[in-house]
């Protein structure tokens, strides 16, 4: 038994090559045809229990770009910082690696800091001075154009560590590591030395 089709007309929708999309599943499920000597009247439109559209067939012709980097996290390495993250779809050709400097009186300005392979999952960045205070974020790119940015982390280089001496206080320099996702600060227990 064939399937059930209709007749069906589209006014002033600049479809020149219809196609039938399920919108369901996003498969194009083929071509349709207009009406001889006519463009805005279909022959046959299948008649079916699934949700569908018509569209152009060039509509899809858009440039693939690649997935977003996700779970970028900053460690303190070396000195330095070591970023690292995970790559996903969309065929990367590069990754491409900014950072900013923010300081007391605002927030920097982003930089590119690397252009790496695409299958690069880290990246080291030297030297931090102390006190510093930098945000990272990454993107992948191929032929066709980039990726959003990933979301941003931030890595402090040092806090001050307070303990009290007697009726002095001592102050010292700790390397502080924070999670790239969840910034954190950590108390120093105050103790008599």
């Amino acid at each position: 038994m064939a399937p059930e089709s209709a007749g069906f007309s589209l006014k002033n929708t600049g479809i020149q090559h219809p196609v039938l999309i399920d919108v369901v599943s996003g498969g194009i499920r083929l071509p349709l045809q207009w009406k001889k000597d006519t463009s805005d009247t279909l022959v046959s439109l299948p008649v079916s229990d699934s949700i569908v559209a018509i569209a152009d067939a060039d509509y899809f012709d858009w440039p693939a770009l690649p997935e977003v980097p996700s779970s970028l996290d900053a460690v303190s390495a070396n000195g330095g910082v070591k970023l690292t993250w995970q790559v996903h779809g969309g065929d990367p050709k590069h990754i491409i690696v900014e950072r900013r400097e923010d300081s007391a009186e605002g927030r920097g300005v982003w930089q590119g800091s690397a252009q790496l392979d695409a299958s690069a999952i880290k990246y080291f960045d030297s030297p931090i001075k102390k006190g510093q205070q930098i945000s990272y974020r990454v993107r992948a790119s191929n032929d066709d154009g980039a990726s959003a940015f990933s979301k941003y982390c931030s890595y402090f280089d040092t806090l001050t560590d307070v303990r009290p001496l007697g009726n002095a206080i001592r102050r010292r320099e700790v390397p502080y590591p924070p999670s790239a996702r969840v910034q954190r600060l950590e108390i120093a227990r105050f103790h008599r030395v």
